[in-house]
């Protein structure tokens, strides 16, 4: 399916309220999300621990569901973006900040701090990770794909595909998980965008900080992922762009109220000016 001009996010009045001031979505880890079937794979155990995703629908009609299980029992918020790279990069990142060859030379801009792509716990790939916009999750019965095979021998990948790669080894191709759900949740009608985080520890940090051992780093990493080491991260904050902040538009619960209300235009003064309000066109129809 075509990417659709705007993605739709239900939470409530309390998380719209950090969303608002501090700028940025929070990407949870796939193993914390509500179906815990993702995270899990047939060849190489629980890998959802090494992915963070951001969730969203493309359903411009409200939902009873999303409102019910998300949207605080019909009290919170539908948000509104434009799906186009809504994230920001305000984080200047040099090749002093990301070691072991990671970045050669020069500079770019991040949409992650340079301590988060590179510490003793963890590791994220650097450069425009939102290189690719979100993708589409596919609904089945199918238990091949809702638990996939993510081990490649040969090493190869498509064009959007993402994991860790080893030289004269076995990689995992970690953008196998997290594409399917299960068919009974169709109605969610989900899109998602996701960050690949890897496992690391201050004995593989240390090894691949010296150059002629980034080798035997890489393969301690696969170790660690085949032994399902917890990364030590379960959400990242992301920052998003001011222009989709002006013109994001947020929608009331049909059952939130006149202070309410006034809480979340009190928000949008303070943070989202440009932002816009709306009822729900569920509003009076459920109790």
């Amino acid at each position: 399916m075509k990417r659709p001009d705007y993605l739709y996010h239900f939470t409530s009045i309390e998380v719209l309220a950090l969303i608002l001031k501090y700028q940025k979505l929070r990407f949870r880890r796939l193993d914390f999300v509500d179906d815990p079937i993702e995270a899990r794979t047939s060849d190489f155990g629980l890998q959802g621990k090494y992915i963070l995703v951001s969730c969203w629908t493309n359903q411009a009609d409200e939902n009873l569901l999303q409102w019910s299980m998300y949207g605080k029992m019909f009290q919170g918020v539908r948000i509104r973006i434009r799906s186009d790279a809504p994230f920001d990069k305000p984080y200047e990142i040099s090749a002093g900040d990301v070691p072991f060859g990671q970045l050669s030379e020069g500079t770019y801009f991040s949409s992650i701090e340079a301590h988060h792509l590179i510490n003793d716990r963890y590791m994220i790939p650097p450069g425009d990770l939102f290189n690719h916009p979100c993708f589409e999750v596919k609904y089945t019965t199918d238990n091949e794909r809702l638990v996939p095979k993510v081990i490649s021998k040969d090493g190869t990948f498509g064009p959007d595909a993402f994991g860790y790669w080893q030289k004269d080894g076995p990689t995992v191709l970690l953008s196998e998980i997290g594409k399917y759900k299960n068919s009974v949740w169709k109605e969610q009608s989900e899109w998602r965008f996701m960050v690949p985080v890897f496992p690391m520890t201050r004995e593989i940090f240390t090894k691949m900080s010296a150059k002629e051992t980034c080798l035997e780093g890489a393969k301690l990493i696969f170790d660690a992922m085949e032994r399902e080491q917890d990364p030590g991260l379960e959400y990242l904050d992301i920052p998003l762009k001011r222009s989709h902040i002006d013109q994001m538009e947020i929608t009331l619960g049909p059952l939130t109220t006149a202070a309410d209300r006034i809480i979340v235009e009190s928000l949008c003064d303070s943070f989202a000016p440009k932002a816009t309000i709306a009822e729900s066109s569920l509003a009076g129809k459920v109790r």
